[in-house]
């Protein structure tokens, strides 16, 4: 079974106003229909599970046939937007591709995963977290003497990142840009110290005695 979101355009509402790269994370269906064909060329027949209105009597309907679910599912307006598919899989006792919906949404959120960085005596650069403009002033002012990184803390793929303002080396413009992505962005800004060089990424599968697949660099 593949899950995914429907390219359609985003609605707000009282509680929720979508950001205008909302949509950013979804997968386009050139590459959904890629993904299937992939699958039905290793022998494997696959039903779509499209995040539409019908897709909770289309999932009661046809999930028993399925063997395997493979989620490319980003949601939105949720923190846990990405555990939605994987709890749904566990409720149902179907095995799913990729992390559990504890890792998902605790991932989701890049300060509480340096926290845990933290406690683990893992490295990981100097932080602040906005969740309102008020704790703007609670940040050293030392801290502004060097180069830091401006980005929504619970968003992925770019979102809410722009070289024209994403960096920066001055305080009053960091709460410039802090003030405007948390209209955006009300599940808060994380201001980090900036740290240069490449970036690299690498797949791991399984737990106990995980295999890590070859390195990557973004």
């Amino acid at each position: 079974g593949i899950v995914y979101d429907v390219p359609e355009k985003l609605e707000d509402h009282l509680d929720f106003v979508f950001p205008h790269d909302a949509t950013l994370e979804w997968e386009s269906m050139a590459t959904i229909n890629l993904i299937c064909s992939s699958w039905e060329s290793i022998g494997y027949k696959v039903h779509q599970f499209p995040l539409n209105k019908s897709f909770l009597s289309n999932w009661e309907k046809n999930i028993s046939s399925c063997h395997l679910i493979h989620s490319l599912v980003e949601g939105f307006g949720s923190i846990a937007r990405e555990g939605w598919i994987p709890s749904l899989c566990e409720i149902s006792g179907v095995p799913y591709i990729g992390s559990n919906p504890f890792v998902h949404s605790l991932c989701m959120s890049k300060s509480n995963l340096k926290i845990i960085c933290q406690k683990l005596n893992i490295p990981t650069a100097e932080f602040y977290v906005l969740k309102d403009f008020s704790d703007f002033k609670k940040i050293p002012e030392t801290f502004f003497n060097e180069k830091h990184f401006i980005k929504p803390d619970c968003e992925g793929s770019g979102m809410g990142v722009d070289a024209s303002h994403s960096i920066s080396c001055s305080q009053a413009e960091t709460a410039k840009i802090s003030e405007k992505l948390l209209q955006m962005y009300p599940d808060g800004i994380l201001i980090e110290r900036f740290l240069s060089g490449k970036e690299f990424t690498t797949g791991i599968i399984g737990e106990n005695q995980p295999l890590f697949l070859p390195i990557a660099e973004v």
